[in-house]
């Protein structure tokens, strides 16, 4: 698997990590997270996900205890993606919470889609 990840902000940081385990993304903006905010952070990376691959945001488990998620609003990554990595974060606690330029943010896995060709009209099962 190749995966191309490319600094466009000085202030990046390049993940760490194997894909199929986690790349830790790391913030590049300070910024206070009042409960019940949610907030679009930069990464200052851009990646390009291989055709047959996906990529799928997960939460840092030492943002459990605070009630920081990442939301759905940063979606998954499909195969052919390429562009700026961001990550949505919310906060559902009930204090602010700070995010500090180069901390990470969240774990960014790659793994083979499970995407099976559609099957051809004749022989699709409508279940009728």
């Amino acid at each position: 698997m190749e995966l191309k990840i490319k600094r466009i902000d000085t202030r990046a940081t390049l993940p760490s990590g194997l894909p199929s385990e986690g790349l830790a993304l790391c913030s590049i903006e300070t910024r206070t997270l009042r409960p019940g905010q949610r907030h679009l952070f930069h990464t200052g990376l851009e990646i390009e996900i291989p055709e047959g691959m996906k990529g799928v945001f997960t939460q840092l488990d030492d943002f459990a205890e605070e009630k920081i998620l990442v939301s759905a609003a940063s979606f998954d990554l499909e195969q052919e993606f390429k562009g700026p990595i961001l990550v949505s974060l919310l906060n559902e606690g009930t204090r602010p919470f700070l995010v500090e330029e180069g901390m990470k943010i969240a774990l960014l896995v790659v793994s083979p889609t499970a995407r099976k060709p559609a099957p051809k009209e004749e022989e699709q099962d409508l279940g009728v």
